[in-house]
């Protein structure tokens, strides 16, 4: 998701013709998005077992990246980046818990630093990949070649 943030701004601007006002108001919607989620999984903890919580989250959030992707306006733009903050909220909340489940804590602080090492490798990967996209191709195609 980080390698498409950098399209986010360029596709709302360049794209759905947004400017710089109502992108930020878009990424506000995102804010409510990922608030509401926080709270529902806080409400239901209990209830919310983690496979759920991780299904709902990988599920929904690309649904809300591809309605996003083919928005053809700001209502539809910020319905998809409602949802894919909103699922994210579950996903996260989802794997981190499943980590300190299963990870014994004599090694958490070592297989977190190994993993964000990997992650942030492959941040750097599909940034670079999306934008060389990008500049190949149509911006909304692009955006859709991560997936």
């Amino acid at each position: 998701m980080t390698g498409l943030d950098s399209m986010e701004a360029a596709f709302a601007v360049e794209v759905l013709l947004l400017d710089e006002s109502a992108y930020g108001f878009l990424v506000s919607i995102a804010g409510a998005g990922i608030v509401a989620g926080s709270l529902i999984n806080a409400l239901f903890a209990k209830l919310l077992k983690i496979n759920i919580l991780m299904g709902f989250g990988v599920i929904f959030t690309p649904i809300g990246y591809l309605i996003f992707a083919f928005s053809t306006n700001f209502m539809a733009a910020a319905t998809g980046f409602y949802l894919l903050t909103f699922a994210l909220s579950f996903a996260n909340t989802g794997f981190l818990t499943f980590y300190q489940n299963n990870i014994p804590v004599e090694i958490m602080g070592r297989f977190f630093t190994v993993f964000g090492l990997v992650e942030a490798a492959f941040i750097v990967l599909f940034t670079l990949a999306i934008g060389i996209a990008a500049e190949l191709i149509e911006i909304r195609l692009g955006a859709l070649s991560y997936f």
